[in-house]
């Protein structure tokens, strides 16, 4: 069967019901899902995968609102804007496109200058960061796309004001940029390297990651190290279920993380009490969402996406 009579099919499944305690299976993609994320009001999910499309769906129904083509290589990474109205879709070959939520449209496409990793739109979505693979960084005006200057990291967050960008970058340090200039204000040292990072909205928590390690690093925007998501020990036979954290969503407040792991076990934490709260089942779950609601988390697994209502 050929990739597009496989798509087709999928195309015409229904989405499995949302049961208690079961989670609500899209289906459609025909190749491994990549990123995911949730609209702000929590009505849309988004989706990038392998097969080079990212698709949007509406999540009470389950049902394909929009599919964007036109991925030049991989698709690592979907973002929507605060206000919902865009997407951004970041991919390693080497550009980033804004696409128009309601329309599902292309409205620009901005040539990058290595692998993209990570985007993340301003607080008032005039600008965009986006974060290289090679920690070849930058920062785009919108909506015309030119660059105002570069930066160094492969994951980028925006504090609640937009005056500051967190940077994580493989060489082992994050750094606290003025995003109205572009410069370092702070430089905080991690170890081991951990070159993934997110920041809560209320600008209180940091927590960092490596996808080669179990634990997850929380942070205060000092730069101290206030804690740990100490993941479940490693025990030398796992071999590919080593339980790696491969994906990291943090709620507004920060005080709710959720973990991907390579052990098919997706983990809530209270993130004060550092203790894990929920677990979900997951046969490949290389990334993870939360709605800005709490109600709702989104899993990519394999090529299908999964969503389960976390409310009883």
């Amino acid at each position: 069967m050929t990739a597009l009579c496989a798509a087709l099919l999928l195309a015409t499944l229904a989405p499995d019901p949302l049961i208690a305690g079961k989670p609500y299976v899209l289906k459609g993609h025909t190749d491994a899902v990549t990123s995911v994320a949730i609209s702000p009001d929590g009505a849309t999910i988004a989706s990038a995968a392998r097969d080079k499309t990212v698709k949007l769906w509406k999540r009470e129904t389950g049902e394909v609102l929009h599919t964007v083509g036109g991925g030049q290589q991989q698709l690592n990474v979907v973002r929507f804007s605060s206000d919902g109205a865009l997407l951004a879709i970041g991919d390693t070959g080497f550009q980033v496109r804004v696409v128009d939520v309601k329309s599902g449209e292309v409205k620009a496409t901005i040539a990058h200058p290595g692998p993209v990793s990570d985007v993340a739109f301003s607080p008032d979505g005039k600008a965009l960061a986006v974060g290289g693979m090679t920690d070849t960084g930058a920062l785009y005006a919108l909506p015309e796309g030119t660059k105002r200057f570069e930066l160094r990291g492969r994951t980028a967050s925006w504090s609640a004001d937009g005056k500051q960008l967190l940077l994580a970058n493989g060489a082992g340090s994050l750094t606290l940029v003025d995003a109205a200039t572009g410069k370092v204000k702070k430089t905080i040292p991690t170890t081991p390297h951990l070159p993934w990072a997110t920041w809560s909205k209320d600008g209180k928590t940091i927590l960092s990651w490596n996808g080669n390690e179990v634990d997850v690093r929380l942070w205060s925007p000092a730069g101290k190290q206030t804690g740990l998501l100490a993941g479940p020990p490693k025990t030398g036979f796992e071999g590919a279920r080593s339980p790696r954290v491969a994906g990291l969503a943090l709620s507004l407040d920060g005080a709710t993380a959720v973990t991907g792991c390579g052990d098919g076990v997706v983990r809530v934490w209270d993130v004060k009490a550092k203790t894990v709260t929920k677990t979900f089942p997951a046969d490949s779950p290389t990334a993870v969402a939360l709605s800005q609601d709490n109600q709702w988390l989104v899993i990519a697994d394999g090529s299908l996406v999964k969503f389960w209502a976390l409310s009883p």
